[in-house]
């Protein structure tokens, strides 16, 4: 005010007035809010549509230079909240509190976060393959020509990404890491071989024919499947996870090709020392722990098969009390300031988090229908009694206050007309009144042709699924009140929020059934055996059924990136069964011996096995050093799970194929001794 006025004749006004209370000031005068309001500006006609974008104004500046609305970058997001942060702390003092918070904040300490585990993870998961491919190869060549593919794959990835103009996004963010762990494992499949090979005596080129002979088919299937879990991304309803499975999937086929056509061209090239074979203290220590597995699983099948089956029932019961939670702000650590300025806000403003409705009449002028306004009305007062446990409007804000204010100002500020006017008229008028007062504030509210109203909603912060369930609600009445007057559609930062989650689902549910079908496929086709095939899917599956249900027992919530553990283990899990029996089958068809055979698997292709699930859970424990608590409990489940499949393909798989190849030599006896007879 220009002129001395009465505090307490305005505190008076600002606290008795709906308008102000949890949106302005707080109830009790003790807090008050800012909003910040960003905007971008974007020559051209290239715009994404935004069913908010009718309710602002079009100067006559942006009608010359048809400059139109776009969407801050990730880069331009976090240049205002680094300008923002460095303007309140020159007032942030004693006396003077200052809380900030918001979408952009959240957004880019999300990001920043991040971006700075992922370069430190990174560096820690190189050192880790390092360690493990010293301590297998105990040679430098076996080191340097496993990172040359990765190297060769990751590189190729990134750039198609950046062809395809597609952004780095915190999905896309894992490819690489995904691809150094694929690129490695098929990498050390073949250097173990032909390592072994090439000591025995002979040529490189005979080592090298040996090495593709022997375990070129079961990487190309390991690699085809692993892609093919990873592709079920595609058909999710989320953008960003779509383009994750895409290029993830990429990097994996590149990462084969790179080890199937570079790799031998590099052991060619590459001078290599021929060592003889012996008996050096780790690998003997290597053979007596894998003959102890192949004697155990091969000599109690029935035990270990029993065992499965009651592990796996507890596990199953277990996933009936999986609870589903999905709270970013449990994932910023308590030191993070944001953390408890959100929750401050939040508090003393009775909500933080905008639902909007978005009432659409499809008619010019259609919010003067006075049927219209009375609806908004009744539905503000509807949904302000809907209660859920730890949710609940806070606040409604609509054209309705602005009719309300507008109308008892021209009655002397008599509080008996702060209603909203019963005729088409003196709405009309008493808006264009308002419109030419100089505010800004109907054009947030209504389109230009007024056939369009948005009601905001605010609510109190809480995990995504309790909202989903709440916005639900809120839709149901919305398009109950208004069904056949105009169509609803209900958006903001909690409707978006809302309607992820349940996309999120459905498409980890969509993904999880299509990877599960075609690779029970691809390994139908890599062992020439329907029953066997399907058999061996039991390793794959019930190491990831165990930890899923070893969560829920723990009372670990499965929220978005827990619900990423079976879709990406599922991947790389496959990969070390299919290992196991394309070796298995090759060997028992040579011998006819279930013990040899196994014994012959693990030995040869089971040190590659030990090492690469080594090498992976190592990529994913290495996650648990992250900032974030959801990197924390994703990595550490996800290395949980190649673990337990690691011990289930060298546990689990043996003690399958006994039983089996049994069933089978019997059957092949009895019709034996029948002929015989």
């Amino acid at each position: 005010p220009e002129k001395k006025i009465d505090l307490k004749k305005l505190k008076k006004y600002v606290l008795s007035n709906p308008y102000f209370l949890n949106h302005i000031v707080s109830e009790d005068g003790s807090v008050t809010a800012l909003v910040i309001e960003t905007e971008a500006t974007l020559k051209g006609k290239d715009k994404e549509d935004d069913l908010l974008d009718g309710f602002e104004e079009e100067t006559d500046q942006q009608e010359d230079t048809e400059i139109e609305k776009a969407y801050f970058s990730e880069k331009e997001l976090s240049e205002v909240v680094d300008a923002v942060n460095r303007i309140v702390e020159n007032y942030r003092k004693k006396g003077f509190e200052i809380a900030v918070t918001g979408g952009p904040f959240i957004e880019d300490a999300f990001n920043r976060l991040t971006k700075d585990d992922l370069f430190f993870l990174i560096s820690l998961t190189s050192g880790a393959c390092i360690f493990f491919l010293a301590f297998l190869f105990r040679r430098i060549s076996g080191i340097i020509l496993p990172y040359m593919v990765i190297i060769a794959a990751d590189v190729s990835v990134l750039g198609l990404i950046d062809l395809f103009n597609k952004p780095l996004t915190i999905m896309t963010t894992i490819v690489p890491s995904f691809v150094m762990a694929v690129g490695i494992a098929d990498s050390v499949h073949v250097l173990a071989i032909f390592f072994r090979k090439y000591q025995e005596g002979g040529t490189k080129e005979d080592a090298i024919a040996y090495a593709l002979g022997h375990s070129g088919l079961a990487i190309v299937m390991t690699s085809l499947t692993t892609a093919a879990g990873l592709m079920s991304f595609a058909f999710a309803e989320l953008e960003a996870i779509g383009d994750m499975g895409l290029f993830t999937a990429a990097g994996v086929v590149m990462a084969l090709l790179f080890t199937i056509v570079m790799l031998p061209a590099l052991i060619a090239i590459i001078p290599i020392k021929q060592k003889t074979r012996s008996k050096e203290k780790n690998e003997s220590l290597m053979d007596r722990i894998l003959l102890w597995f192949a004697d155990f699983s091969t000599s109690h099948p029935w035990e270990i098969i029993a065992v499965s089956i009651v592990i796996c029932i507890m596990s199953v019961i277990g996933l009936f009390k999986i609870d589903f939670s999905h709270d970013m702000m449990k994932f910023f650590p308590d030191n993070l300031r944001l953390k408890p300025d959100l929750y401050f806000i939040d508090r003393e403003m009775n909500g933080i988090i905008a639902l909007e409705a978005v009432v659409d009449t499809k008619k010019e002028n259609g919010i003067y229908d006075t049927e219209i306004l009375n609806r908004i009305d009744n539905i503000s007062k509807d949904v302000m009694n809907i209660k859920m446990t730890d949710i609940y409007i806070g606040k409604i804000f609509s054209i309705n206050d602005i009719l309300r204010e507008t109308n008892q100002a021209l009655h002397g500020n008599n509080p008996e007309f702060y209603t909203i006017p019963q005729d088409h008229d003196t709405i009309a008028q008493e808006l264009l009144l308002f419109e030419n007062s100089g505010s800004d504030d109907l054009e947030r509210l209504v389109d230009s042709q007024f056939s369009m109203t948005r009601i905001t909603m605010k609510i109190r912060w809480v995990e995504i699924f309790k909202a989903e369930k709440f916005i639900t609600e809120v839709k149901r009445r919305f398009n109950d009140m208004f069904a056949g007057k105009a169509d609803i559609q209900i958006t903001g930062m909690a409707g978006l929020m809302g309607n992820t989650v349940p996309a999120a689902l459905r498409s980890m549910a969509q993904s999880y059934l299509i990877a599960g079908i075609v690779i029970t496929i691809m390994m139908i086709m890599l062992v020439g055996d329907l029953k066997l095939g399907l058999i061996s899917m039991v390793p794959n599956l019930m190491p990831i059924i165990m930890v899923m249900g070893f969560m829920a027992y723990i009372k670990v919530p499965l929220d978005f990136n827990g619900l990423m553990i079976g879709s990406i283990a599922i991947g790389l899990v496959v990969d070390d069964t299919m290992h196991f029996m394309y070796n298995f089958r090759k060997y028992y068809t040579a011998t006819g011996n279930t013990h040899v055979a196994v014994q012959e698997t693990l030995l040869g292709t089971g040190r590659a096995l030990l090492i690469t699930s080594l090498v992976l859970s190592a990529s994913f424990f290495i996650t648990m050093l992250a900032t974030l608590t959801n990197s924390v409990i994703f990595g550490f489940f996800t290395g949980i799970v190649i673990l337990l499949a690691l011990m289930a393909d060298f546990v689990l798989a043996p003690a399958l194929m006994v039983i089996f190849t049994r069933k089978k030599q019997d059957k092949g006896l009895m019709l034996k001794g029948q002929k015989q007879g």
